[in-house]
């Protein structure tokens, strides 16, 4: 799954600068330009891709939940409540669970590219070349990072379904989740009781290292020990 985002970064570099490019024909571009670019490519084609990724390993652990749940002896008692459908297949555990990335994770990504390009559209409307050309230079790379997330980065998952479901097992060591269940194990919590207490008339009494509680009234007073 590492190797995930390192693709879709390549294909988001090689698809951003052929377009600046193209477009570099037309109008001049920023000697700037290209090193914001490739800033804003390596930072968001890795942040949406590991976005992505980690709401596709969180829907794989919750269909294999769900797996494990299902009853799976014939003589099950009717008053159990019916168990949730659990796809037969790894393969249609990631075609699931890559439906619910983009459902989830997808609108999140779309709706944050979509504000960025509209930021850098405002700057490419400002008089000034320099700053035309950063905010032209950044909307392409952004565009094209939001496009090869949504579209390349599903097609790679569903090309090679069994082996992407076993890269995101628990075992593996990927998006693994400390679980609540998990807490109850480790047992309740030991706080020691308080050892300060007061005295009558509003003298305090202190507990010293021995178990021995020495009077605060002043100079003369013994000390008694306690016992529990």
């Amino acid at each position: 799954l590492v190797l995930v985002p390192a693709l879709t970064m390549a294909t988001s570099l090689a698809g951003a600068f052929g377009l600046v490019s193209l477009v570099a024909r037309l109008t001049p571009i920023n000697t700037v330009t290209p090193s914001l670019m490739m800033s804003i490519l390596i930072a968001m084609a890795f942040d949406y891709a590991l976005f992505l990724l980690t709401r596709f390993c969180e829907e794989l652990h919750l269909r294999a939940e769900l797996r494990a749940a299902a009853p799976s002896l014939p003589g099950q008692p009717s008053s159990l409540p019916p168990a949730p459908y659990v796809p037969p297949a790894p393969a249609a555990d990631v075609r699931v669970a890559v439906e619910e990335m983009l459902a989830t994770a997808g609108m999140t990504v779309s709706v944050s590219g979509l504000t960025l390009l509209g930021c850098f559209g405002a700057v490419i409307a400002f008089p000034i070349t320099i700053l035309s050309s950063l905010g032209i230079g950044c909307a392409i790379a952004l565009a094209t990072t939001i496009l090869v997330n949504l579209t390349l980065l599903p097609a790679i998952l569903c090309a090679a379904p069994a082996f992407f479901a076993a890269a995101a097992a628990p075992a593996g060591g990927c998006c693994v989740r400390l679980d609540k269940r998990e807490l109850h194990h480790a047992g309740p919590l030991n706080v020691a009781p308080s050892t300060s207490t007061a005295a009558p008339g509003g003298a305090a009494q202190k507990l010293s290292a021995d178990g021995n509680e020495a009077d605060g009234r002043g100079g003369g007073g013994g000390q008694r020990a306690i016992t529990e």
